[in-house]
């Protein structure tokens, strides 16, 4: 890991001789930001293009606010209070309105609760877990276009399930 180490204003002004001290704190310390060392400013998460998008629901779950990336991961929480059985489905849209053909990503149990960490691209709509409890079914949703704006996660079957989603949306273009 790379040192990071303050330049002073008295190394940059322009009277000031270029040093290999200099020169090496520069490339140093843009390492060291990146890799996020001691006493090194910190990227914003913004910056980054990491915005979270959150959102909980009884039943049906829609995250908005996708316009400008290509993709998202998405922790997926859920939890069933009845004895009734169903699935929560995924799909996408670029207008809210219109959504692809759903996949099913979860055969929920009875009385149950459980967890996913998905990736999904919006250009070919290929749903990936990465990790589940219980088990998660991957495949993919047609998506709507490469302009996804919406994610909207559907529970169906005879439960009563409440359900939480924190999404990373990534690559794109950042405003």
């Amino acid at each position: 890991m790379a040192t990071y180490r303050a330049i002073a204003a008295s190394e940059v002004d322009p009277d000031s001789p270029l040093t290999a001290t200099l020169a090496s704190a520069w490339t140093d310390n843009v390492l060291a930001i990146g890799e996020g060392a001691s006493g090194a400013p910190r990227i914003s998460p913004s910056a980054q293009g990491l915005t979270a998008i959150t959102g909980s629901a009884s039943g049906t779950l829609t995250l908005t606010g996708f316009a400008p990336y290509e993709g998202t991961s998405v922790e997926l929480k859920y939890v069933n209070t009845a004895a009734g059985t169903g699935t929560i489905q995924i799909s996408l849209s670029d207008d809210g309105v219109a959504f692809s053909t759903p996949l099913v990503l979860v055969n929920y149990l009875g009385n149950s609760v459980g967890s996913a960490f998905l990736v999904v691209d919006f250009a070919t709509g290929n749903v990936s877990a990465v990790e589940s409890s219980p088990a998660v079914v991957t495949g993919s949703t047609p998506a709507a276009s490469a302009a996804v704006t919406h994610v909207r996660f559907t529970v169906t079957g005879s439960g009563t399930v409440s359900q939480a989603a924190l999404a990373l949306p990534n690559a794109g273009t950042v405003a």
